[in-house]
């Protein structure tokens, strides 16, 4: 058994997304349509923190509800997991958290990568990754919530696969 799996889940995801957001350039001064650079961040952003001071792009990626593990049908210690992802964006107008969280979507359903992410062991250093275990990114939607201005979620179901005898 994997000590602490869902944070190395947690950090797997996190890690993969602020990569492939860099990548498409998010990150860079004046970076995508002249916008400021995208930041992160580890707690959500309603509700936890004075929202009057927030800078403007920036992403807070959160893990909601875990399913309990269920057996895979393949015999032997095979687990499958549902997993909640959700990255919430404060933009510096709409149309700007509109394409961060379009963005976000498209890296999560795998349009700019893997659909499989192999779970990293952030205990090793450097971190390493743990055989048997990945996670299936799967169905995403965004949206925006209501009565907040430059403000979107990104939700996405994601399914944790592993073999729970090989850890």
């Amino acid at each position: 058994m994997l000590r602490f799996a869902v944070r190395h889940v947690y950090m797997t995801i996190y890690e993969h997304t602020v990569l492939k957001m860099q990548d498409l350039g998010w990150t860079d001064v004046g970076g995508v349509f002249g916008s400021k650079p995208v930041t992160y961040q580890q707690y959500p952003i309603m509700g936890s923190r004075d929202e009057s001071k927030l800078e403007p792009n920036v992403v807070a990626i959160s893990i909601g509800v875990e399913d309990p593990p269920r057996d895979l049908e393949l015999g032997g210690y095979m687990r499958s997991q549902n997993v909640s992802l959700f990255a919430e964006v404060y933009g510096e107008n709409t149309a700007i958290a509109l394409s961060i969280a379009s963005d976000l979507r498209d890296i999560w359903e795998g349009r700019y990568g893997k659909l499989f992410l192999p779970i990293m062991d952030y205990t090793a250093q450097p971190p390493a990754v743990v055989p048997g275990w990945e996670l299936e990114l799967g169905a995403t939607s965004r949206g925006e919530v209501e009565a907040r201005f430059y403000y979107q979620i990104v939700r996405s179901a994601a399914e944790l696969i592993y073999n729970d005898e090989q850890y």
